[in-house]
């Protein structure tokens, strides 16, 4: 084999390992979903605090009254004493 075929063969072959591995990096993106778990705001408010403590987070411009709860990972974050803003609870039956 020619010295110019083996470092095209050579180029290829990392080219397609690369573009391989971005498309399968790409899809395990969007096959994990939406971000799971309390936002950051809300673990921010509860890291001086303990569990139990009653919190206040904001998010944007809305401030939410709470409780500093365990998060599955084991972290505290300020659980919403009510439904989120703007959501109304549908009335019990």
């Amino acid at each position: 084999m020619s010295p110019t075929f083996k470092l095209s063969f050579s180029l290829a072959a990392t080219a397609s390992l690369v573009a391989l591995f971005s498309a399968s990096g790409a899809r395990s993106a969007e096959a994990e979903g939406p971000r799971r778990g309390p936002p950051p705001e809300a673990i921010q408010a509860c890291a001086e605090l303990e569990q139990g403590d009653a919190c206040s987070v904001t998010f944007e411009e809305r401030s939410v009254e709470g409780t500093c709860e365990e998060t599955r990972e084991g972290e505290l974050a300020c659980r919403p004493s009510g439904p989120p803003p703007g959501e109304r609870r549908a009335p019990r039956r």
